[in-house]
């Protein structure tokens, strides 16, 4: 798993990781496992897709920190990362604007047609 962007620039220098990193464990267990065991849990048409979609739930959890396993360059390092509230982070997701709170159907006029 490699750190790639930040969804939150202001609270990019907190996270203490850069761009580049590679995060290998996760709270002591290894991210190819975590992603081995989440596999059956995400339906996806392609497996690049599946990898997609647990990426962005890999650094979730229900409590406050995560220890993360890192390698910078050739230095491997042990870091806490401190959680955020999902509504904090600006941008959470690139197709996901909760400032655009629009209908999700709409009620279509009826047509009276005569054939």
């Amino acid at each position: 798993m490699v750190v790639d962007d930040f969804f939150d620039e202001e609270k990019h220098k907190a996270t203490g990781l850069e761009i580049g990193d590679v995060i290998t464990h996760i709270d002591g267990k290894s991210v190819n496992r975590l992603v081995e065991d989440m596999n059956d849990f995400y339906l996806a048409s392609n497996q690049p897709t599946r990898l997609r979609d647990i990426s962005f739930d890999l650094l979730r959890a229900t409590k406050n920190v995560l220890e993360l396993t890192i390698k910078r360059q050739d230095t491997k390092m042990d870091i806490s990362l401190d959680l955020f509230v999902k509504s904090d982070i600006k941008e959470y997701y690139r197709w996901y604007k909760p400032e655009e709170e629009k209908p999700s159907f709409k009620m279509l006029d009826m047509l009276l047609l005569k054939i």
